[in-house]
This record gives structure tokens, sequence and C-alpha cells, in this order.
């Protein structure tokens, strides 16, 4: 009879406590609740944007809250879902200002549903700056060196955006002066384009902390011609006369020869450049002459000099004076005769030593053609011919 009683008292028992339960949990409602690091957001940013302003507070802002509600509706929330939002609107000016912040919960529970117990901090500290654009330039910075024998075109250097804009609080803004864009031209032989990112830098090319600093591109698309080096002979064309050669004249160029860069293929071609040309029997004696230096097109003169200096001299030929008497009448009409009114002559003939040392008037032989002539004064011009052995 004894155990017929227990089973009953048992299930008595446990439904008494399955009711506790359910009153404790469901029903006996009030209790404490306190949830940690709830993230603050904020509200009224756009307004902040149109001042110029900005937040630059490096970390986010949290809050700590102790909660005291219902049992059953306190059971529902949690850190995640617990809205704590700061409003920026009433920022009117930069500087370090204290924000009240309102604190939301999910949905389906209302915003009365509990008392602040306490909440730290109770105000959440915000710093504001001035936010500013500016445009910088984008400069090049070039580390190694290019292969021997060719060159880096650096003057003429493309960048597809030669500036960039940027925006942030004055403080990270106003040291960064340039966009550094490093280029390596290590061992580099032939033209190229790449895109780079570029360092935001201060006038010394130190790199500033841009963390807070936007910019309106990521990249710079670097284009730059990479060209060959090659000596070139600058020449003259020599036209024989006036009993001298180019085999009895001393030519003296300077400079000899320059430097020239180019497209590889088209400076293949190219072995001498050309000054000009020097008629040697319109010189008397030695002379120095400037010709202009003309690069071809498309190729770069790297020696800087625009003008070469030409000097011309006759170290194995000699220079003397004859003075002729005796003049030859050719061809003269029938009916008239000729007297010559000139009565000395005096020729300049130039030669080899030998030759000229050895040569008389009589080697020389003057005369003047009459064909066509009427009676009167003339000035005729003379036929100069040397005798046997002078060409």
């Amino acid at each position: 009879m004894f155990k017929n009683k227990i089973l009953p008292l048992l299930l008595s028992v446990a439904i008494a406590f399955c009711l506790w339960a359910y009153v404790i949990t469901f029903v006996s409602s009030e209790r404490e609740g306190t949830f940690y690091d709830i993230p603050v957001s904020y509200q009224g940013e756009a307004l902040l944007e149109e001042r110029n302003l900005m937040i630059v507070t490096e970390e986010k802002p949290t809050v700590t809250l102790t909660l005291y509600g219902n049992r059953r509706e306190l059971n529902k929330l949690d850190s995640s879902n617990i809205t704590v939002i700061a409003d920026l609107s009433k920022i009117g000016d930069a500087g370090i200002h204290n924000l009240r912040y309102n604190v939301y919960y999910p949905g389906d529970i209302p915003d009365n549903a509990f008392s602040v117990q306490s909440q730290y901090p109770s105000m959440v500290k915000v710093e504001v700056e001035r936010r500013i654009t500016k445009e910088i330039p984008v400069n090049v910075k070039y580390k190694g060196t290019v292969h021997k024998d060719y060159i880096a075109d650096k003057e003429n250097i493309e960048l597809d955006n030669p500036y960039v804009v940027i925006s942030g609080p004055a403080s990270a803004v106003d040291p960064i002066t340039q966009a550094i864009v490093e280029v390596d031209l290590q061992d580099k032989n032939e033209s190229f384009i790449e895109s780079s990112r570029f360092t935001l830098c201060d006038a010394q090319g130190n790199p500033v902390d841009a963390r807070k600093v936007e910019a309106n591109i990521a990249e710079v698309s670097v284009t730059l011609y990479i060209k060959r080096v090659k000596e070139i002979k600058l020449v003259v064309e020599i036209i024989d006369g006036g009993g001298a050669t180019e085999e009895t004249s001393k030519i003296t160029i300077d400079p000899e020869v320059i430097k020239i860069a180019g497209n590889e293929t088209a400076l293949g071609d190219i072995e001498e450049i050309l000054l000009g040309t020097i008629d040697l029997g319109t010189l008397i004696r030695g002379s120095e002459m400037t010709f202009n230096i003309n690069v071809p097109v498309g190729f770069e003169n790297l020696s800087g000099k625009t003008t070469a200096k030409v000097k011309v001299e006759f170290p194995d030929l000699m220079t003397t004076s004859l003075t002729v008497t005796e003049f030859a009448a050719l061809n003269v009409p029938e009916g008239l005769e000729v007297e010559f009114i000139t009565q000395e002559l005096p020729v300049n003939v130039r030669g080899s030593k030998e030759l000229i040392q050895a040569m008389t008037e009589e080697n020389i032989t003057v005369s003047v053609d009459f064909s066509n002539a009427v009676a009167g004064n003339y000035t005729l011009k003379a036929i100069i011919t040397m005798g046997e052995g002078y060409t």
C-alpha cells in the first residue's frame, strides 16, 4: 500500500517542479541582464559630409548596457541584436564631441520593454575634423638601370593620370604633396607599359600615413620608351678641285662621332651622318667651317652638340702667284684685230710642292675666245691652260 502512494507522490513533485520552472521562466517575469561591447552606429553622416566634416575617431565605440525587464523578453536579447545609435546631425564644427545615444531592440520587443539600469559610457566621444579635397601630381621614382647600350626616355614618360585627387581629414591630407610611382628599370631593353600603385608622400618624398585618405584612382598606367644607343660617325662629302683632292687634304671634324638613340631596328641602318659638301676648288688656303648636325627624324641626339666644326688643311700642297704677260687671241672674226688692254694677269696656282716649285710663267697659257665678237671694248673671260707635265 505504501508503494502505491510513492508513485503519485513523485508525479506530483515533478508536475510542481515543471510549474515552478514555467512560472520562473515565462511568468515570473522580472530580472536583470548585462550586455557587453554593443557597437555604436551613427546617423546623420550625410549632413556631416555636407558641412565638409568627417569623423576621425580610429576605434569604433562600443557600450555596455544593464537592462531590467521581463525575463522572457530579456532572453531574446544579446549584444548583436541590440542597436545603439548616436546622432551626428547637430555637429557643426571640428573638434571632440560627446554625444548621447539611443537604444533600440529587435522588432518584436517594444522600446519600453526594459529600463536601463546602467550604461557605460554614458556618452559616446567622437573626434571630428574638417574634410578637404586637393589635386596632387604623380611623380615617378626610378630604381635600377637599363641594359647596356640602351637608354630610358624619362623626359617623355607617359602617365594615363598625371594627377590624383585625394580627400580626407585636413591633418592627414595637408602633408601630402605628391603621389610617387616606382618604376623598375633593371636590365630593361625594350619599351613597356605597366600599371602601378602609388604611394602618397610629403614634399621630401617620405610616405605619409594615408589610412584615412581616399583617392579617386588606385593605380597609374606608365608608358616608358626604351631606346637603343649607338655611336654614329660624322662625315662630309668632298669634291676634288683646284689642284686638291681628298687624299692630298687633311680634313678634321670636331666632334668626330656623336651618340644617338632611337628604335633599335631603324638605328641598325644608320652608320654615319652627312654634314654637308665641301668643294676644294673654292678654297685657296686652309679653312674652318661650321655645319649643323641634322639627326634623322625619330632619333635623339644624346651628345647635346648641334653643330660640328670642319677644318680643311693642305699640308702637301703649295700655292704660288705667277704673272702672265702674253695672251693668245682665239677665233678672231675676219676683218678685226685684237688689242689687249690688260697687260698683266696674276694667276694663283696650287699643286704639289715639287710641281709648283718648278713652274714658271711659260708653263701657263692665257687665251681669250673672240667668237662672234664685233668692234668695240670687251671684258672677256680668260682661259687658263697648263703646259705639258701639269694637270
